[in-house]
């Protein structure tokens, strides 16, 4: 960017720089106005729910359980995390702000009117979305001094034939846990990946399957090779033109605890990641190199726009079908899908086929001859703020 091109942005308000200290939005309301903002609330976000998550997930408070202002105007006195008000809320609650019946305030300005005989409010930051963490667990992790050729593959040296593997040290995601990736197998080669997703099961594309009897090879963090043979498989039994491409295979043993199955994305997902949100995402290829892209939704990903996730992104090409894209969750791999498709990267949405897998697991331990009652592993967000 030029000079030229450079536009200096406008300061921050007293207000704007106040919500980004605290991580606060802090609201008055009268009370007539107070039932329309929170059917608003409602509204927007599909409250009242019902079911087992009605306890959970409500809405505003009731107003009989808020604070008073001590300043004789009786307005009620609200407090909302930064990540729970969207640019919507905001243009939704000008009108109200307009015409006198609901004001933000400044933290300073909220704890004037506030009671003296109450609870301090929390000091410490609210809770980050789960679309925030996942992007932090990955964006923390670069800076614009890194390249491709020194911290973007996952091996400085792979020799297939000795089954000699020497990690990078320098890789830019050298610290989690990626040894649930084969690198190798013996119907494809470096090609027609797979992914550990219990101690003894692998995913892969049903489009680009291995065949049973094949080699699957695994690699510990210090290089120590495991190969298992493929005993038994099921495709998805609903498999057309690529979609689902999902595959399960059994393995003739289970994998030690050093090579360790990945979690994969829940079915409740959606009450926790926002589709559209560019969550960073790690993403393999056919060459083991880790690769960074940003979620978009369902199994669909999009090239990324920041200028350090750019430096480890590639398109995916003929060949990268079956391998793995995660987001990464308190420093753990968590699987979204398995390529298919091309370009940023696309493939099936593993959360919605949780029950499937798990027949599919059953299926392919049948043809095998063994039973295994393993199933995948959902990740748990429960942690997190729901949206």
């Amino acid at each position: 960017m030029s000079d030229e091109d450079y536009i200096e942005e406008p300061p921050l308000t007293e207000l704007e720089q106040d919500q980004l200290d605290t991580g606060w939005f802090y609201f008055l309301a009268t009370p007539e106005a107070y039932p329309a903002l929170s059917g608003y609330v409602d509204d927007s976000r599909g409250y009242p729910i019902g079911g087992a998550k009605a306890k959970t997930l409500r809405g505003l408070p009731p107003a009989e359980e808020l604070l008073t202002t001590t300043d004789g105007s009786g307005q009620l006195m609200l407090q909302l995390a930064t990540w729970r008000v969207t640019s919507s809320d905001l243009a939704a609650l000008r009108p109200y702000i307009e015409q006198g019946v609901l004001s933000i305030v400044t933290k300073e300005q909220w704890l004037s009117l506030k009671p003296e005989d109450e609870d301090p409010l929390p000091e410490s930051e609210p809770q980050i979305s789960l679309s925030t963490h996942c992007s932090q667990q990955i964006d923390g992790l670069l800076d614009d001094s890194m390249s491709m050729e020194a911290n973007g593959k996952i091996f400085t040296s792979q020799d297939h034939a000795s089954s000699t593997y020497v990690r990078n040290p320098d890789l830019w995601c050298g610290d989690l846990d990626i040894t649930c990736a084969s690198p190798w197998n013996s119907s494809g080669g470096h090609k027609r990946a797979g992914t550990l997703v219990t101690p003894r099961h692998v995913i892969g594309a049903a489009h680009y399957e291995y065949s049973v009897g094949a080699v699957v090879r695994f690699v510990e963090k210090d290089g120590t090779v495991h190969d298992r043979t493929v005993a038994g498989k099921a495709r998805h039994p609903e498999s057309r033109n690529y979609y689902p491409d999902l595959t399960i295979y059994t393995l003739d043993s289970d994998l030690p605890p050093t090579i360790k199955p990945c979690a994969v994305m829940p079915s409740d997902h959606s009450n926790y990641l926002e589709n559209f949100s560019r969550v960073a995402c790690l993403g393999l290829d056919q060459e083991e190199k880790a690769l960074i892209i940003d979620w978009r939704s369902r199994g669909n990903m999009q090239t990324p726009v920041d200028p350090n996730r750019l430096i480890f992104h590639e398109n995916k090409i003929s060949g990268d079908s079956g391998n793995p894209a995660f987001i990464i969750v308190d420093g753990e791999l968590v699987l979204v899908t398995v390529w298919t498709f091309g370009g940023a990267g696309a493939g099936t949405p593993i959360a919605d086929y949780i029950s499937d897998l798990n027949t599919m697991i059953a299926t392919a331990d049948t043809q095998a001859g063994v039973s295994t009652n393993y199933t995948v592993t959902e990740a748990d967000f429960s942690t997190f703020p729901q949206i």
